[in-house]
C-alpha cells in the first residue's frame, strides 16, 4: 500500500481565509463546485492528469434526481471504461472551476470521487475514511445544488483510504479544506447531501457582507 500525500496544509475555520466548504458565492465567488465559500481567493490549478482525445464534459445532477440519494457500488474492474469515467470527471470539474466531484453528480452509481486542489488532482476509487479528528464549522455549496450555502460541522482532519485508476491502494491524509472536501465527496457515494447535515442555511446577503469586508 503506498501513502499518496499529506494534504495538513490546508487548514481553515467558518470565518477564516480558507474554511474548509464547496459552493462558491455570485460576484466574488465565480460559479464553482464544492469550494470553500469564504476560500475562493486560493488559486485552482489546471488539471495536470493525462490528457486524453475522447475526454467528454458530463452534465451534473441536481437536487431532486433520485440518483443523489442512492448509495453507489464499490467499484470491482479497473478497466478503461472506469478511465474513460475518470479523465470526463476530471474535464467537468475542470470545466465548472471546482475543487471535489462524485460519481453520482454526473449519474453514475460508482464510488468514484475526484478531487483538484492547488494543482494537485486525486483520483480516488472506492474510498473509505478511516479517521477523523476535531471539529471545524464549515460554509459548503454543491454543484448539485446551485446557487445555495449553508453552514455545517465538518471533521478538522481525515485519513482516507482509496485505489487509484490502477487498482493500487493509497492512503492520504489532511486539515481544513481537504478534511471538508473529502468528507462532502464521500457523502455524496452514500447518497447523503450537505443539506442534510447543515446547521443553518446562509442568506445571500451574508455573502455580500463578507464581499464588501474584503474577506478572502
Amino acid at each position: 500500500m503506498g501513502v499518496q500525500g499529506d494534504w495538513s496544509s490546508w487548514q481553515g475555520s467558518w470565518g477564516g481565509a480558507t474554511s474548509g466548504a464547496w459552493g462558491r458565492a455570485p460576484a466574488a465567488w465565480p460559479q464553482a463546485c464544492e469550494q470553500d465559500a469564504l476560500g475562493y481567493a486560493m488559486q485552482l490549478g489546471e488539471y495536470t492528469g493525462k490528457e486524453h482525445d475522447n475526454m467528454a464534459l458530463r452534465q451534473i445532477v441536481k437536487e431532486g434526481d433520485s440518483i443523489l440519494r442512492k448509495k453507489c457500488r464499490p467499484v470491482t474492474a479497473f478497466d478503461q471504461k472506469l478511465w474513460q469515467l475518470l479523465d470526463d470527471m476530471n474535464e467537468t470539474l475542470d470545466d465548472a472551476q471546482g475543487l471535489g466531484l462524485a460519481a453520482p453528480q454526473v449519474g453514475i452509481l460508482k464510488r468514484v470521487v475526484v478531487i483538484h486542489m492547488n494543482d494537485e488532482v486525486v483520483e480516488m476509487v472506492n474510498p473509505e475514511i478511516i479517521e477523523r479528528r476535531g471539529e471545524q464549522e464549515c460554509m459548503e455549496g454543491c454543484l448539485s445544488i446551485p446557487g445555495e450555502w449553508g453552514i455545517l460541522n465538518r471533521p478538522e482532519f481525515v485519513k482516507v483510504r482509496y485505489y487509484d485508476r490502477n487498482g493500487d491502494l493509497y492512503e492520504i491524509e489532511g486539515e481544513g479544506l481537504f478534511a471538508s472536501c473529502a468528507s462532502h465527496e464521500t457523502d455524496h457515494l452514500d447518497g447523503v447531501l450537505y443539506k442534510d447535515k447543515v446547521i443553518r442555511m446562509v442568506d445571500p446577503s451574508e455573502l455580500e457582507e463578507t464581499e464588501d469586508n474584503g474577506e478572502e
